[in-house]
C-alpha cells in the first residue's frame, strides 16, 4: 500500500514542510 503511505505524507507536506516530504518520498521528485 505504498500509495496510501504517499498519500498520507503529501498531506503531511501541506501541514509540515515540503523538504520532509522530499526526505521521507525523494521518488516523488
Amino acid at each position: 500500500e505504498p500509495i496510501d503511505l504517499l498519500g498520507k505524507v503529501f498531506v503531511f507536506s501541506k501541514e509540515s514542510n515540503v523538504d520532509d516530504v522530499k526526505l521521507l518520498t525523494p521518488q516523488t521528485e
